[in-house]
């Protein structure tokens, strides 16, 4: 059952004694990505019930997350997005330990939280999706906003406020914004084959989600556990998105 359901019960059958301190700002799963869908039934209603989150890490600490359809042609579309503000981060790290990760998860596992009117983001009593860590080692949990400029982004506990990038390399604040949070109670769900659980490779999990490595280097996990020709074309496409990106930023720009 969602683990909200349960509170609200919970909460319900003590709700002379106790008032409901969890907020109900919610809203629902992801939407599935009809269009992209095609082949046999089986996999077309895996495809689209299966997104994912992308994060870029320089030495360690998170500078970039994007989340979309965990398909060939999403990818590019989500990625090709925000290229300029990627490539700018190859560019400004050029020796640095640039790596990406990848973490892949159905719509029945994260829901997202609204903030904005319940005072700012407060982490206790959910399981938000860790997106990785700050320079001091704070953690940071992904974040979006419904705004038409919005990009996915990062949010420390606490925070009543987000700065989004567009597309062009401008910020916007704002106030409204939605986190990233698991449906279920991490006890109650166990990981899918194309999460892995804790095995080797597996790092930052958000109960039964983990990051998995995309580039440079390879998951063997991820190989052994693609289901069809389409998801392999989505991690050539992302990997050589990612390599294009390296390569620009590593040739020197003509005067």
């Amino acid at each position: 059952m969602n683990r909200y359901c349960k509170l609200v019960i919970c909460f319900a059958a003590r709700s002379n004694a106790v008032p409901f301190l969890f907020p109900t700002n919610f809203v629902g799963g992801k939407d599935s990505y009809k269009w992209y869908a095609h082949g046999q039934r089986r996999e077309r209603l895996f495809i689209m019930r299966t997104y994912c989150f992308i994060r870029l890490t320089v030495d360690g600490i998170c500078h970039y997350i994007t989340s979309g359809a965990y398909y060939p042609r999403a990818a590019l579309d989500f990625l090709d997005k925000d290229s300029k503000n990627i490539s700018s981060i190859f560019r400004r790290y050029p020796d640095a330990n640039i790596c990406v990760d990848l973490m892949i998860y159905t719509a029945k596992e994260v829901i997202d939280l609204k903030v904005g009117d319940i005072g700012g983001f407060n982490a206790a009593g959910h399981f938000p999706i860790l997106a990785g860590y700050d320079e001091s080692g704070r953690a940071l949990y992904h974040a979006h906003s419904e705004s038409t400029y919005s990009r996915a982004t990062f949010i420390a506990d606490g925070s009543s406020s987000v700065t989004f990038m567009d597309r062009n390399g401008k910020l916007h604040t704002t106030q409204n914004f939605k986190v990233s949070v698991l449906r279920f109670d991490p006890s109650d769900r166990q990981s899918h084959r194309l999460s892995g659980g804790e095995g080797e490779g597996a790092m930052d999990a958000t109960g039964p989600l983990h990051w998995r490595r995309l580039w440079p280097s390879y998951d063997p996990f991820i190989e052994r556990n693609i289901l069809s020709k389409e998801f392999i074309k989505f991690y050539v496409t992302t990997r050589s998105f990612f390599e294009r990106c390296s390569q620009s930023a590593a040739t020197p720009s003509r005067v």
